[in-house]
């Protein structure tokens, strides 16, 4: 099996166990895209003097051929939460096939 194949293979099991419906409405839009995404709370690490810090953040996965996210945009998940994107989204996943979103 490829390795593309076997990527393909683990975001679709990964989306298929912990992702929840949604929808993408992008900025200045009022019509939403239906998707499926992953919301998670990965710590973040940020530097303070010659300490480092342990941060909470909150980031949402979507697959890249549901939806093309930008800063600004609404997902309104099944869940009753609405959150907005707060920077630029980042494709990190070896693939390119997942945007990340940071959230509030």
């Amino acid at each position: 099996m490829a390795r593309t194949d076997l990527g393909a293979a683990h975001n679709a099991a990964q989306f298929g166990m912990w992702g929840v419906p949604a929808s993408y409405i992008p900025p200045g839009e009022e019509a939403g895209i239906a998707c499926t995404v992953i919301v998670t709370r990965p710590d973040a690490m940020a530097g303070f003097g010659d300490g480092r810090a342990v941060l909470g953040r909150r980031v949402l996965k979507v697959r890249a051929s549901e939806v093309t996210p930008a800063e600004g945009g609404t997902f309104v998940i099944s869940t009753g939460e609405t959150v907005t994107v707060r920077a630029a989204p980042r494709r990190e996943d070896p693939l390119r096939q997942i945007w990340t979103c940071e959230v509030p």
